[in-house]
């Protein structure tokens, strides 16, 4: 647009100058139109420079800031992919250090040690022939109120109470069987008698049970384990057990441990036929 109104008034000033002045004076207006049409370009091809550069300045920006983006999106992906990661195998690591068994404090390493007979419940370590009925109580054995009416009941010099047959908390098939003792010469209450005898039994996972079935029992097995404990895990198998405790004393009536002259005490294990797990253990101390 402004080369043609530039144009037009070089044409009018030609025609102006050829009517009325010399002829010299239209080469100078040709001189003056061609140095107009220079700077018009020269100012055209600026323009068209500087709107390429800035085009070409936006674009390169642009491109340079998406990359920066890109690689910092791309970055912190990969951080967090990798912490995932990271905190995955913490998880992996302390579920294998849950299900590996640690004897607790107050046992033996010895499964059937016939030196600490003693079995645990909420994590306080019982003893046979130390531990006594109000013990057990304060260690949160689940007693029933009938049982517990009898703590202050007489029990004779050298005479046994009745057995105790309780569910373990927050199991359906773990139970525990208890009797105590007044090995003392005279006559004292129920509370004062000592652990004679601790045995638990339950039903575990059988090869021959469904897969439901078999879930439900470990789960059950679990729960259990959470209260009730002793110097083995719930799952010991016989293999296990002779590996740790040696050859047993006697095997007419179970996996048997016993000190010489000993006939009912020690430990009695009773091993599923076919998993060969535990499903039932006692410790008895006669005197």
């Amino acid at each position: 647009m402004r080369k043609s109104l530039i144009a037009a008034a070089l044409v009018a000033s030609v025609l102006s100058i050829t009517a009325c002045g010399p002829t010299e004076n239209v080469d100078v207006a040709e001189e003056n139109y061609d140095a107009a049409e220079e700077t018009t370009v020269a100012e055209t091809t600026e323009e068209t420079t500087e709107a390429t550069t800035e085009e070409t300045t936006a674009e390169t920006t642009t491109e340079a800031t998406t990359a920066v983006v890109t690689t910092e999106v791309t970055t912190t992906a990969e951080t967090t992919v990798s912490a995932v990661t990271e905190v995955s195998g913490e998880a992996e690591k302390k579920d294998e250090k849950t299900e590996e068994f640690k004897t607790a404090e107050g046992f033996s390493s010895v499964y059937a040690d016939l030196d600490n007979r003693a079995f645990g419940y909420n994590g306080k370590v019982l003893r046979l022939g130390e531990s006594t009925f109000q013990d057990l109580v304060d260690a949160g054995v689940p007693f029933s109120e009938d049982d517990l009416l009898d703590a202050d009941n007489n029990v004779k010099s050298g005479n046994t109470s009745d057995y105790y047959t309780l569910h373990v908390d927050d199991s359906k098939y773990s139970n525990l069987q208890l009797m105590f003792v007044n090995d003392t010469d005279t006559n004292i209450k129920l509370k004062d008698c000592k652990l004679e005898l601790a045995r638990w039994w339950a039903m575990i996972p059988r090869p021959a049970y469904d897969e439901e079935r078999n879930a439900e029992l470990k789960a059950d097995l679990e729960a259990a384990a959470k209260h009730v404990s002793f110097a083995f895990p719930l799952t010991l198998t016989k293999s296990e057990l002779i590996a740790n405790s040696g050859d047993p004393t006697d095997e007419k009536l179970g996996t048997e441990y016993k000190n010489p002259g000993e006939v009912y005490g020690g430990y009695r294990f009773t091993f599923d036929t076919d998993s060969e797990v535990l499903q039932d253990v006692s410790i008895e101390l006669l005197y």
